[in-house]
């Protein structure tokens, strides 16, 4: 959750009058100029490496405004490698605004468009700064000694990909215990490796909504850290809700960690269950199994597999549902859901969450749960 005023959160709980810019920056971060969005949606989804997405950022090229790329030093074109970063709010009893950031995008595509009833400009295929670091490719191998710190090890090699980018923010280190080693070529992914790296080793690496690179420790939930509260009624912001209860392919009651040192032959090993005794499976076991060479010890296997699992735990409740956008709404929230018509009372948390940039629109939100989070 972006951190808000308790006014901001009373507010969008209830009919108000939203805000919403795009800030244009170049590469090196200065401000170019501010636009006001007509339309598009961010997409914010904790399983997938590039986290943030936007699709079909409209503007509208009002008169007096010179939005239109006419060349490939244009604000608006791609060419550039000029970035947005996109902002929601809402105006506050009192006047003033507050925002949340969803986001700084870089955008592939923009087109031009002239209906008749005026021209608008829309920029598409925007994807978070992580594909900056993707498209950097390895282009010498990089190099991780064992014992050097993880959050070193990905400031280096996120320096290496864009020297650039912005500090690396942590809450959680450790230390890498085995020699890595990602081999460059045009098909390298060093934003996956990155990733694969933190995973490794318990933790998750995403740029978060101002645009930071971060690793965390994956969250375990506790319902002590509800985000927030959603009961039935009319300040309820839910519009449409849709509760099932699954057991399908992707639910998984285990994680089982293994992998194989590169200087012994020591097999390692660790697992962790959704049970009463986590180091014993349940009677009707459902494992995710997570393969990594950059897993050194046993330790190290087994505190993967404790970390890993509230991440991939199956849910016995998915809630979906469509509500008065909130856009300090962040994936692993934790939200208490009362909605009695669909016998939900629920502790769900954010596994996905789009953020409508458009006045009208709807937010959607996709959570899972167990019975009881810890």
């Amino acid at each position: 959750m972006w951190p808000v005023s308790a006014g901001f959160q009373a507010a969008v709980c209830t009919s108000h009058r939203r805000t919403a810019r795009a800030v244009m920056r170049d590469p090196n971060g200065t401000s170019l100029l501010t636009l006001y969005p007509m339309g598009g949606e961010v997409s914010v989804d904790s399983r997938r490496d590039v986290r943030r997405t936007c699709t079909d950022l409209v503007l509208s090229n009002a008169p007096g405004d010179d939005l239109i790329p006419s060349s490939s030093t244009s604000t608006l074109s791609p060419l550039t490698d000029n970035e947005v970063a996109l902002f929601r709010g809402v105006v506050l009893p009192d006047g003033t605004t507050e925002e949340a950031p969803l986001g700084v995008f870089g955008f592939q595509n923009v087109e031009v468009e002239d209906n008749g009833d005026g021209v608008t400009v829309t920029l598409s295929d925007l994807a978070d700064r992580s594909r900056i670091v993707t498209r950097s490719r390895w282009r010498a191998p990089f190099v991780v000694i064992a014992g050097t710190l993880l959050s070193e090890a990905i400031r280096n090699g996120l320096t290496v990909c864009w020297p650039a980018v912005p500090n690396l923010t942590y809450s959680a280190d450790a230390t890498v215990g085995a020699l890595v080693v990602f081999t460059e070529g045009a098909d390298s992914d060093p934003w996956k490796d990155l990733c694969s790296l933190a995973s490794a080793h318990g933790c998750e690496l995403f740029f978060d909504a101002a645009g930071v690179p971060t690793i965390r420790a994956l969250p375990t939930p506790s319902v002590s850290a509800t985000a927030l509260t959603y009961s039935d009624g009319p300040l309820s912001p839910i519009t449409k809700i849709k509760r099932s209860l699954s057991i399908a392919t992707g639910s998984y009651n285990g994680v089982i960690v293994s992998a194989e040192s590169t200087s012994a032959a020591t097999p390692y090993r660790g697992e962790w269950w959704d049970n009463d005794d986590p180091n014993t499976a349940p009677t009707r076991p459902r494992p995710l199994f997570f393969a990594s060479p950059m897993i050194a010890t046993a330790d190290q296997a087994q505190a993967t597999a404790q970390a890993l699992l509230p991440k991939y735990l199956g849910a016995t409740e998915i809630l979906t549902w469509s509500q008065i956008p909130n856009p300090a709404i962040d994936v692993w929230d934790l939200i208490h859901v009362v909605h009695p018509a669909v016998k939900g009372d629920t502790y769900a948390l954010v596994d996905s969450v789009t953020h409508p940039l458009a006045a009208a629109a709807e937010a959607t939100v996709v959570g899972r749960s167990r019975q009881v989070w810890a």
